[in-house]
């Protein structure tokens, strides 16, 4: 399968940020539509999905909270987008979050680990927010019940981002479309390489 890179990105650019690319494309168009202004909290902000993800929020002027683990992995997020950047290992996320947004809170939460993040990130959510449930570092979600989304969040599942790879049919015109949808900084340089991600 062929697929036109845009003018502007260069080779080992779009070979490096080609599936964690559609990965956040996926993030920040599909599970929840991101408006400039709004709260959203990432964890593992220092992930190579994380430092994507930051990078093309901050594009849309959509802030960035980002969890991390230790000083090494905060400052590489807040190097890649994120507003704030809360550091699991020595802050209390909940706190630092309200203490960020207001009573609002935040209007999605990117949850990528799982068994142990997953309740602090319902915690994190504005009523009838989005909690984006995609993958399992610490583990797979358990004990979850609907009783849980009670503050009015809802919850997304990660299956529709791999829909890519698992069609035939459409694949490289969907495919296509979303390199054309570069948001921007990428052609334009503003896409720092994510290779040396911790």
């Amino acid at each position: 399968m062929l697929v036109r890179i845009p003018d502007g990105i260069d080779d080992v650019t779009a070979a490096a940020v080609f599936l964690k690319g559609l990965t956040v494309r996926y993030l920040v168009t599909d599970s929840y539509l991101v408006s400039s202004g709004e709260f959203a909290l990432v964890h593992a902000a220092a992930s190579r999905v994380g430092l994507l993800l930051g990078q093309w929020r901050a594009s849309l002027a959509a802030v960035a909270i980002g969890v991390a683990g230790g000083p090494e992995k905060a400052a590489l997020a807040a190097h890649h987008g994120y507003a704030h950047v809360i550091d699991y290992n020595s802050d209390d996320i909940v706190a630092n979050v309200t203490r960020l947004t207001g009573v609002p809170l935040c209007a999605a939460a990117y949850d990528s680990v799982g068994r142990t993040t997953w309740r602090v990130s319902l915690a994190c959510l504005r009523t009838r927010g989005t909690f984006v449930s995609f993958g399992q570092s610490s583990g797979p979600v358990t004990d979850f019940r609907v009783s849980d989304l009670a503050r009015g969040a809802f919850m997304g599942h990660p299956a529709k981002a791999f829909r890519f790879y698992s069609r035939t049919a459409g694949i490289a015109a969907e495919i296509s479309g979303t390199v054309r949808e570069d948001p921007g900084w990428c052609s334009e340089g503003g896409c720092r390489d994510t290779a040396s991600a911790l």
